[in-house]
């Protein structure tokens, strides 16, 4: 039968929907701000700027990848929420540390 097929791809498309449309766009002043904040923790934890440069570069086409606009106006707002910090720092180490 023809139709278990197309069933199929009906469904992988449906399912992959939600992810697509979760993704987010920086400002160009959140971006900015992010960037700037970013740096200067990475270089104050041991980074060098280079280094640091590259890790938020990463960083911040995970949390655009990942992350829906709503969500990123939160994170650079004043008080985001605890949990969204924490999933926003655990996709982006996940993805943008090195392996050993």
């Amino acid at each position: 039968m023809r139709l278990k097929p197309l069933l199929a791809i009906v469904a992988a498309t449906a399912l992959s929907l939600p992810l697509a449309a979760h993704a987010g766009k920086f400002s160009a002043e959140a971006e900015r701000s992010y960037t700037a904040s970013c740096v200067k923790s990475s270089t104050d934890n041991g980074l060098s700027a280079e280094a640091a440069k590259q890790h938020c570069e990463c960083g911040k086409k995970v949390l655009e990848k990942d992350f829906s606009d709503a969500q990123l106006k939160e994170l650079n707002g004043q008080n985001p929420k605890p949990t969204l910090v924490e999933q926003a720092q655990t996709a982006v180490a996940m993805a943008c540390s090195k392996k050993s």
